[in-house]
């Protein structure tokens, strides 16, 4: 079931659903609909709800309630190189919207906050895209139309090191502040709960998991340093030339070159395009 009820920041909205026939909202398939799966790169797989399911879902927005941001728990054997995830755009009045292209914050977080919450962002990434219209929609009723239920896919521009923490995506003002971004939830997470950053600043175990496809990138090569696409010789000149001198060499995202980044790419030499 959407979020309904955790207190009164939904109580516009909550009314708005309630106006309708129930409040349990069915996805309904299209004449033609995407298959709703994770790329067959990726390294970790949460996809959303499909029709015959109870489906769960809120909002991340930076305009949403004075900003409330969702994070997913995650773990993983790879770089992660790009993200993907699924939602549905909706005004503070329940009636759907279409504020594209939208851009996402994506920040990935060690679990090295109070009780294993995420801690300092690790890597940021600023992403700009299209949603593609899955052909799915939420049938909520009366003259509300449908919500169409969109993919984003998320290049972070890198690959993120982190290997097991949580992930986070947050839709930022663009077009029009009063298009929220709703952050559909998923039937396959690891533990049946995400965690919510309030708009005060304040935190909370939520029982839901988010859809989320964390990728490891087609041609993963993380220790390329000079931009051709593999990690060879040249790579490893770059980073002992700026080792422990500057930054030129950073492939761990701390802002130096060091020990952690020689074993980066020692472990990625010879991968090729």
């Amino acid at each position: 079931m959407m979020r309904l009820n955790r207190d009164s920041r939904f109580c516009s909205f909550k009314s708005v659903l309630l106006a309708v026939a129930g409040t349990a909202l069915a996805l309904t398939a299209t004449t033609a609909h995407a298959e709703v799966i994770c790329k067959d790169y990726s390294v970790f797989d949460q996809t959303p709800f499909l029709p015959s399911d109870d489906w769960d879902g809120d909002f991340s927005d930076v305009d949403a309630f004075s900003g409330q941001r969702y994070y997913e728990n995650f773990s993983t054997d790879d770089f992660i190189c790009s993200v993907r995830i699924w939602g549905v755009l909706i005004d503070p009045s329940g009636i759907a919207c279409d504020d594209q292209p939208v851009t996402f914050e994506v920040t990935f977080h060690q679990a090295d906050g109070p009780d294993g919450t995420p801690g300092d962002a690790v890597c940021t990434a600023l992403v700009t895209t299209v949603g593609e219209d899955t052909g799915f929609a939420f049938q909520p009723g009366g003259p509300h139309a449908t919500w169409p239920l969109g993919m984003y896919d998320l290049d972070l521009g890198f690959c993120c090191p982190l290997d097991e923490g949580w992930v986070s995506v947050q839709a930022q003002t663009s077009n029009d502040a009063n298009c929220w971004f709703m952050w559909i939830g998923s039937g396959q997470g690891m533990d049946g709960q995400s965690y919510l950053v309030n708009g005060d600043g304040t935190g909370e175990y939520i029982s839901m998991d988010m859809s989320v496809c964390l990728n490891r990138g087609l041609v993963p090569c993380v220790g390329d340093l000079d931009g051709d696409g593999d990690t060879d010789q040249s790579d490893l000149g770059i980073l002992l030339a700026a080792y422990e001198l500057n930054g030129d060499g950073d492939l761990d995202f701390d802002g130096d070159t060091d020990q952690s980044d020689l074993g980066i790419l020692l472990a990625d030499y010879d991968c090729m395009p």
